[in-house]
């Protein structure tokens, strides 16, 4: 028993970082029960992606965020265009995967390679869910305000919880 309490004594308290994060999960969670949304995982996912351990990473992160949800946006309803055309499951793989290939590209040679990871996931949560109840654009323009919600609330709470000089003890996720 004596090993097990030294071993816990021992251990790395959670950082700032890792509770900022959980923080702004549980605000989109509540965000989204009052505003009654879909979008929920887009939003968590930009928020998690957004928060950093400074508060200038956050805000350098959040712009590129920002641009790959929007570039994403417009890929997905461009594409979610074409494959309304078609029902059939091998076309929208072919869709799938070059949409993933040029989005890609495109956000290396425009020089936002940091905007493709976000984008990429915003794309993909169009071509799979969108255009169904809404039009392709609209479909597009709420899964940005998604993700953008999660970006918000993450850079808000970064710039909120200052971090200290130092904590010895601490793991950051």
């Amino acid at each position: 028993m004596k090993k097990v309490r030294e071993m816990i004594k021992k251990m790395p308290i959670p950082g700032h970082r890792i509770i900022k994060t959980a923080i702004c999960v549980v605000l989109c969670l509540i965000a989204y029960h009052f505003l009654d949304r879909d979008g929920l995982m887009l939003a968590l996912t930009g928020t998690i992606f957004s928060m950093h351990d400074s508060v200038e990473k956050s805000i350098e992160s959040a712009k590129f965020r920002i641009l790959g949800t929007i570039v994403g946006g417009l890929f997905g309803a461009a594409f979610i265009s074409l494959r309304l055309t078609s029902s059939n499951f091998w076309i929208f793989l072919l869709f799938v995967f070059l949409g993933t290939i040029i989005f890609f590209y495109v956000c290396t040679i425009a020089g936002i390679k940091q905007a493709s990871g976000l984008g990429t996931i915003v794309f993909l949560i169009i071509m799979i869910d969108g255009g169904q109840e809404l039009s392709p654009i609209l479909f597009s323009l709420d899964r940005v305000i998604d993700s953008m919600i999660g970006i918000i609330i993450s850079v808000v709470i970064n710039v909120s919880l200052f971090r200290p000089k130092s904590i010895d003890n601490t793991v950051d996720g």
